[in-house]
């Protein structure tokens, strides 16, 4: 797997089921500790994976308490059809469908995309929606040096930095490209754009969160 790749959804899957091989284990690992995106997929499946294996523990119980008592007329009618394998699977995997369902909703990705033109001086900026986790920015490269490589830092209103990410090259005549992948507290920031080579600052964005 590429470092700029997302991790594919069998691998996940596996890694989150402890099944990763060992070879593939730190390649993964390395990745989710960059990937914002990959890291919110890896807990919707741990989740998902939690709450199949609770469903399936309840279903052995009520085993259990049914072996216990009499059974009921209903049991007597599904039993051979549950025994079945088959219906286990679908049994669990609905039981978990009825607690992933809400979840999914919590963690809804949102994307956004913006460009950025107006330079500090301009203190209102872009305005970004606190809820978006996949922030496509443009920014105006008009009036500025052709530089080889172009570094982007995103920095907060203290001046720390938040992001940072190295252009390969522009996309596109008068403007550079890329995708942030995080979600950002509301407040106001600041997109930083200098020469990778000298890190001298070219121009800076303002960005406003709400």
């Amino acid at each position: 797997m590429k470092s700029n790749e997302h991790v594919l959804d069998d691998i996940l899957e596996a890694y989150a089921l402890g099944r990763l091989q060992e070879e593939e284990l730190d390649c993964v690992e390395d990745h989710m500790l960059v990937c914002e995106r990959c890291r919110l997929r890896l807990e919707e499946m741990e989740s998902f994976v939690k709450a199949t294996r609770i469903a399936a523990m309840r279903i052995r119980e009520r085993e259990v308490f049914f072996g216990q008592r009499p059974k009921p007329w209903w049991h007597r009618v599904l039993q051979p059809i549950l025994a079945k394998p088959v219906w286990a699977v679908v049994s669990v995997a609905v039981l978990g469908l009825f607690f992933l369902l809400p979840m999914n909703r919590r963690n809804t990705v949102f994307e956004q995309e913006i460009l950025l033109s107006a330079t500090r001086g301009s203190e209102e900026g872009q305005i970004v929606a606190a809820k978006t986790t996949t922030l496509r920015l443009r920014l105006d490269l008009r009036d500025l040096p052709q530089a080889v490589q172009y570094q982007v830092t995103i920095v907060d209103h203290l001046g720390t930095p938040v992001w940072q990410w190295k252009a390969p090259r522009v996309d596109s005549p008068g403007e550079l490209r890329m995708q942030v992948d995080r979600q950002f507290k509301s407040g106001m920031y600041w997109v930083r754009l200098s020469d990778a080579a000298s890190l001298k600052l070219l121009r800076e964005y303002p960005l406003r969160v709400s």
